[in-house]
């Protein structure tokens, strides 16, 4: 038996910002690597508007050192830190084309390597960013706010890392964090 589920405005909306055209019978199968793209590119046009009043008052309820005054920077800088992610999941696509024509567990094995790659990179380009914090700089308090939810939005099982699990991928946490010691060694090394 089959249901006729009914989609909330929302729920459209946030399914055309991934890519998906609700309208359609059947939804195209795509590589996450796409999908991510498209949420990744959706904050971009985010980051160029105000921050939303709903959206300041979360961010204030979150991070009780921050003030409403404090949102607006905190939201450049959570967009600003996500496009810098955004970057190397595009030039992943552009070093690997191929990557996109694969879908569900072909997506997990053919693409297994990029995807660990894009979280161990992801992983340094955050830590890079906290290197360079101070907490004495004025504005200390809402780059704390800003890396911690990005790592969230990126890392945790309902970020974008929670959807490779979706397609198959699975990942040992010893495997993860020897990868990410070793890129970390060679970084080092430079």
């Amino acid at each position: 038996m089959t249901e006729n589920i009914q989609l909330t405005d929302q729920d459209v909306s946030d399914l055309k910002a991934m890519g998906v055209d609700p309208e359609q019978d059947a939804p195209a199968e795509r590589t996450l690597l796409v999908i991510w793209d498209h949420v990744l590119k959706s904050g971009a046009d985010t980051a160029a508007q105000p921050i939303p009043m709903m959206v300041s008052a979360k961010v204030v309820a979150t991070w009780p050192k921050l003030s409403y005054q404090d949102t607006a920077v905190y939201h450049r800088l959570y967009h600003e830190y996500l496009g810098y992610l955004q970057e190397s999941l595009v030039e992943a696509i552009r070093k690997h084309p191929e990557a996109l024509s694969f879908v569900g567990l072909e997506d997990a094995e053919e693409n297994r390597e990029i995807y660990i790659d894009l979280l161990v990179t992801w992983n340094l380009q955050l830590d890079a960013i906290e290197r360079e914090w101070a907490a004495e700089q004025e504005d200390s308090h809402i780059v704390v706010a800003a890396v911690v939810d990005v790592r969230h939005f990126i890392f945790s099982d309902m970020g974008l890392a929670g959807h490779l699990g979706a397609i198959g991928f699975q990942l040992r946490d010893e495997e993860f964090i020897e990868r990410l010691n070793k890129a970390k060694a060679e970084q080092e090394e430079q």
